[in-house]
């Protein structure tokens, strides 16, 4: 589902507040969409990123590819999905020609269950530009070094970052937008636990750009008018930045 401003229908419940240091603040851009089904699963991007890639590398779809559907609809181009347990049945009809499901996941070293995460970006740069889509459940980091190392072969990365409760993930996530060659252009926090009154997101998705329809806006707060809760039945968060 592509969902634009005017679909988006607010949430009435009050939200948590919660403070970031500014290198989180995301730069404003008037492209958004969101891609994906509703609550989890989705995700909000600059379309000017969609429009300019040649091929979405998706790693992590377990039983969800409404993301991938989405984002064919705006450039139905190559496309390449790993996950060794997807659910994606090897009859679906989606997953056929230029757009391959990989029963497979993704890593630094090959093995029989896995490809290395260089043999999937190593591509012609002069032709291609790639759309990261990533949510590994924990693994990021590892790879984070070599995502800043081949920043130019991208013109989006989406991913979710886990665990950040714990102080070296979170400095790592710190440290990973302080040097990768894109603007930070969306965060949103996932809500799940907030019915128990999670202080702090342990979870967030976060969404670079290297397309230059971006502004700076130092009053932008969080959330975008296009999010939506990840959990319906918990709060969301309201994000200031310091």
């Amino acid at each position: 589902m592509i969902i634009s401003k005017e679909h988006f229908a607010p949430a009435t419940t009050p939200k948590k507040d919660i403070s970031f240091p500014s290198i989180l603040r995301p730069f404003k851009c008037d492209h958004l969409v969101r891609l994906g089904q509703d609550y989890d699963g989705g995700y909000i991007v600059n379309r000017m990123d969609i429009e300019k890639s040649n091929i979405l590398v998706s790693m992590g779809i377990k039983d969800d590819w409404s993301f991938e559907m989405a984002f064919s609809k705006i450039n139905d181009c190559e496309m390449v999905c790993l996950d060794k347990d997807s659910q994606v049945s090897p009859e679906d009809l989606f997953y056929k020609g230029h757009r391959q499901m990989v029963y497979k996941n993704i890593g630094l070293e090959p093995s029989e269950d896995v490809i290395p995460f260089d043999h999937i970006i190593n591509l012609p740069t002069d032709f291609y530009k790639i759309f990261l889509k990533m949510d590994v459940e924990g693994e990021e980091y590892k790879f984070l070094d070599l995502i800043i190392q081949n920043s130019h072969k991208f013109s989006s990365i989406c991913m979710e970052f886990h665990c950040l409760n714990e102080a070296n993930n979170f400095d790592a996530l710190i440290n990973f937008i302080g040097k990768i060659d894109q603007k930070l252009v969306h965060l949103h926090p996932n809500n799940c636990g907030m019915a128990l009154d999670k202080t702090w997101p342990h979870v967030m998705e976060l969404s670079f750009t290297s397309s230059d329809n971006i502004s700076y806006d130092p009053s932008l707060t969080l959330p975008n008018s296009l999010d939506m809760l990840c959990c319906p039945e918990g709060r969301d968060y309201q994000v200031n930045f310091f």
